[in-house]
């Protein structure tokens, strides 16, 4: 075998050059026609194995399998064999250094490893047999990661190497080196500068948190800790864990680590104007970052375990694991908590190969009871039921009902459970179905109107689903191929009427430098090609202020009280021209529009600590208010006027149906609920003749609008020209004067959810 000085002696002068090659040999010296290749292997049993994956590689040289190796044996092996087959020759010596650049021969004790107690070079020792049959060399993690000491598990990430040095001609002189690196990562992932929400909601927590400053890509997880005191006995706050712990710690080999979580303010640090910090955070009592940044190359929380943090808690015991995040996240909300209890928690970021680091607040968090819209519209008084799966509802439960709509449903089924549940994808739809949509059929089932317009709605939907159970799903995109090549001649239009919203626009800047068209010779061509009654459709998108008649009903401020005023309601139109008459044209549609109101819930009576007649709110409960409003119209457009005397003003009037689905989300996110007695008084729920009433439900009622168009592609030829040869024919803006009366037709059971309002858009017609 090589002697040390040997090998500081000739390795310099011997050695080429290696080039980088992650889990493979380098490019160097060939050996004897051959070459040594390296492979990867951990223990498994009594001897080594190639890992199972990449993660479980790399997580086998993190922070705490360092410090286990520093104090205990915690092996790994690198296999040694010949890539190329070698020529015959003598066995000759190999050794098996750990460090940086091992080939080259000055100052190599203070590079490479491994040493002895007296830092001498203590090579391990192989040959070109035991390689040219495969031999397993083992290393101690500790001896890769700090080749000369082993015991500093300071934070990088970067790679270490693993050197084979060859005397090829086994006298005494170092011909070859081959070397192989391995990915090391003991720094642990940032923390957040501080947070923005550590408060209590209803049964719950709500923890949040802005994106750490620095290196906010190195965290894969976010895990909460969180715990109660029982009578002196600090307790997880589930009897199990919530999610299995992501980050590894060295209590598997007994070994402590001197992590210890960061306290951290409860909100940004204040800071002047010269960007110095203004001193200590109000009400935090310290700086706001106790210690170093991670990036200086420092534990970033170094130092003892905090002394006014449960030691479960700043130990991070795996059981007490509460609440878990991607690390793209900056919130973790733990439900299913006792209201009134006092609970700490850590906040621990997670790296990809397990290192961690921990931060929390030096404050008790306590969940208290809210009461969200719902609730607070039920107790002043409101008779308004909820109730509502979509398809079952809609077209005939199946079975029991019979007829065409149960063997729609039927054949629905069969599709759900034989086409979609047959991969992951189809299961994944089967979830978001029952999930968000399904609920509403309780709204088929209370209206013989929802049930109509959800059949013609869905129509397209089921016809599609039943086409893929029959067809398969290759068969039926077939057929939409087909159906595609046959019609391609006809695309266009739909796309042009897009356009006509950004016609629009242009057409008002431009009004001030041409002359009306009725002024310019050009008008009369432009429109010769066509004739009004060419016009087959309507579309517009409106936006208006709407407040749901809430409050009207029930003779009380509920609504204005939680959500406050007026909130934008968008709205989507598509009328067909039935009928074009002299005066103008006659035509029928609907539309669809979203609205919704979010507010921070009340808190509970008891709880309401002021008593200036306002109502204390909640910091971590929000409860939300949602209306999908239905309409089915008929409408005349008296478009007379721009048609026959080129007066581009189009007034008209609309009426109908209408039926708004609404909704109300608990803080939870789930369905808000209200549980009634037969006597109308609050009870649990579960408990004897206590109903539930779930916040999701439909009205019906009627709409009107009066309003005015005008054809604003009227002021420049040029832009109408455009539109024309596009399948537009007109695009401009539109208001009107909108009253909804949408309260059941006057039903005590059914929300009023109308209003009396305004809106403005842009229309097109083609």
């Amino acid at each position: 075998m090589l002697s040390r000085l040997a090998v500081l002696a000739t390795i310099l002068t011997a050695a080429a050059p290696a080039a980088y090659a992650q889990h493979g040999p380098s490019e160097t010296d060939e050996l004897n026609g051959g070459q040594i290749a390296f492979e990867l292997r951990l223990p498994e049993g009594a001897g080594f194995s190639v890992p199972d994956t990449e993660l479980e590689r790399d997580q086998y040289f993190n922070r705490a399998s360092c410090l286990c190796s520093a104090s205990v044996s915690r092996p790994f092996a690198v296999r040694l064999t010949f890539s190329q087959a070698m020529q015959p020759f003598d066995s000759v010596p190999v050794e098996i250094l750990t460090g940086e650049d091992c080939k080259t021969a000055a100052d190599i004790n203070l590079r490479c490893g491994p040493q002895n107690a007296e830092g001498e070079l203590t090579p391990i020792g192989t040959s070109t047999d035991s390689i040219e049959n495969g031999t397993n060399v083992p290393i101690e993690v500790a001896q890769l990661i700090d080749a000369t000491g082993g015991a500093d598990c300071s934070p990088y990430d970067e790679t270490r190497s693993v050197w084979a040095i060859v005397d090829t001609n086994n006298d005494n002189t170092a011909e070859n080196s081959f070397q192989y690196e391995i990915k090391v990562d003991t720094r642990q992932p940032p923390l957040p500068d501080y947070f923005t929400r550590a408060v209590g909601a209803e049964n719950a927590i709500d923890i949040a948190w802005p994106v750490p400053s620095t290196d906010s890509a190195d965290v894969e997880y976010w895990q909460l800790l969180c715990g109660y005191d029982d009578n002196g006995t600090f307790r997880p706050a589930f009897d199990a864990p919530a999610a299995t712990a992501r980050y590894i710690t060295s209590d598997s080999c007994g070994v402590p680590d001197t992590i210890a979580p960061t306290l951290k303010p409860e909100s940004a640090p204040a800071t002047v104007d010269a960007g110095v910090s203004a001193g200590p955070v109000p009400d935090a009592g310290i700086e706001p970052d106790a210690g170093p940044a991670p990036d200086a190359g420092i534990e970033p929380d170094a130092g003892s375990i905090p002394s006014d943090l449960p030691s479960e808690l700043a130990a991070f015991d795996p059981t007490f694991v509460c609440g878990e995040a991607n690390g793209d996240a900056t919130q973790i909300r733990v439900e299913g908590l006792e209201n009134y209890e006092e609970y700490r928690f850590v906040l621990v970021a997670v790296d990809r190969v397990g290192n961690y680091a921990g931060a929390y607040v030096d404050k008790v968090v306590v969940p208290r009871p809210a009461v969200d819209f719902w609730e607070d519209l039920q107790e002043d008084g409101s008779g308004a039921e909820g109730g509502v799966c979509l398809l079952a509802d809609t077209y005939g439960q199946g079975g029991g009902r019979g007829g065409l709509g149960g063997a729609i449903t039927d054949a629905l089924r069969r599709f759900r459970d034989e086409t979609l549940a047959a991969s992951a994808a189809g299961r994944w739809l089967t979830a978001v179905y029952y999930d968000h949509v399904a609920p509403l059929g309780e709204l088929a089932r209370g209206s013989v109107v929802a049930r109509v317009a959800f059949a013609i709605v869905l129509l397209p939907v089921v016809a599609l689903a039943l086409a893929w159970h029959a067809l398969t799903l290759p068969g039926l995109l077939a057929v939409i191929a087909g159906l595609w090549l046959l019609r391609r001649s006809r695309r266009g239009r739909l796309v042009a009427a897009t356009a006509a919203v950004a016609l629009a626009a242009p057409t008002v800047a431009s009004a001030q430098s041409v002359s009306p068209y009725w002024d310019d010779e050009l008008g009369d061509d432009l429109y010769e090609e066509h004739t009004p009654d060419d016009i087959r459709w309507h579309a517009g998108i409106k936006l208006g202020p709407y407040v749901p008649a809430i409050d009207a009903q029930t003779g009380a401020d509920t609504y204005e009280e939680m959500f406050g005023g007026w909130a934008i309601l968008p709205t989507f139109e598509l009328d067909r021209v039935v009928l074009h008459l002299r005066a103008g044209q006659l035509t029928v549609g609907g539309s669809v529009g979203f609205f919704g109101k979010t507010a921070n819930a009340f808190v509970a009576e008891e709880d309401d600590t002021t008593d200036d007649g306002v109502r204390d709110r909640t910091d971590g409960d929000e409860t939300k208010f949602r209306m999908i409003p239905l309409h089915a119209t008929a409408a005349f457009r008296l478009t007379v006027l721009d048609d026959e005397w080129g007066i581009p003003l189009v007034p008209y009037a609309r009426g109908g149906l209408a039926y708004h689905l609404w909704w109300v989300r608990a803080p939870n996110g789930n369905l808000a609920r209200d549980y009634r007695d037969a006597d109308g008084m609050p009870c649990t729920a579960g408990a004897a003749g206590c109903v539930e009433n779930k916040a999701l439900g439909g009205s019906l009622g009627v709409v009107g609008a009066l309003g005015l168009a005008i054809r604003a592609e009227r002021i420049d030829p040029d832009s109408a020209d455009s539109m024309r040869t596009s399948g537009i024919y007109h695009a401009g803006f539109y208001a009107e004067l909108s009253m909804a009366k949408v309260d059941g037709f006057g039903s005590s059971t059914k929300l009023a959810v109308g209003d009396t309002t305004w809106f403005a858009g842009i229309d097109f017609e083609f």
